[in-house]
């Protein structure tokens, strides 16, 4: 149970972290977007270092918290460019895979290497967050609640990013093969 100190305490900080959110999110959010030209990914990054911040507990205890939340938004944005960045080549070997999987004859198997190419630009055209959702949704069939789970994302989320793939790599797919 918590004690009369406690509880005020919690009610303290949730309003200064509130404040804190306020005062701070329009300006990180222009220096994610800067790095990830992503409005939900930078949403994501944003939301990321708040959550760790409210999850120590030690926001009031940062001397320029200005300067660390900066700093941290940027470490976040960057990390989430290079996890996409490991996943990429995964991917990119996933995909392939799954449009191969027969064995084809000579002409198949460069009209294959062809649209190899073409799906590997379509994907390259995606952002990192959205080809790692396509990737879980279409080849690896998982549902898109799992993939919010495995992502810490909204289904709501997932289904953007699955539909809007979707979309940009069929309008690729098609105006390669006019």
């Amino acid at each position: 149970m918590y004690s009369p100190e406690s509880i005020f305490s919690i009610h303290k900080n949730e309003k200064q972290f509130t404040l804190l959110y306020k005062q701070h999110y329009p300006e990180l959010r222009r220096i994610a977007y800067h790095i990830l030209k992503d409005s939900i990914v930078t949403c994501e990054a944003v939301n990321n270092v708040f959550m760790r911040l409210w999850e120590s507990n030690r926001f009031d205890q940062i001397e320029n918290i200005k300067n660390y939340l900066r700093r941290a938004v940027r470490n976040e944005a960057l990390s989430l460019i290079q996890a996409s960045k490991r996943h990429k080549i995964k991917v990119e070997q996933d995909i392939i895979a799954s449009i191969c999987s027969t064995e084809p004859s000579a002409q198949q198997e460069l009209e294959g290497q062809d649209c190899e190419k073409k799906m590997k630009i379509a994907l390259d055209k995606l952002s990192p967050r959205q080809r790692e959702v396509f990737i879980y949704a279409r080849l690896h069939g998982l549902t898109h609640e799992k993939i919010s789970q495995k992502m810490g994302i909204s289904k709501h989320t997932v289904n953007e990013y699955v539909q809007e793939a979707q979309k940009k790599i069929n309008h690729y797919m098609m105006n390669c093969f006019d």
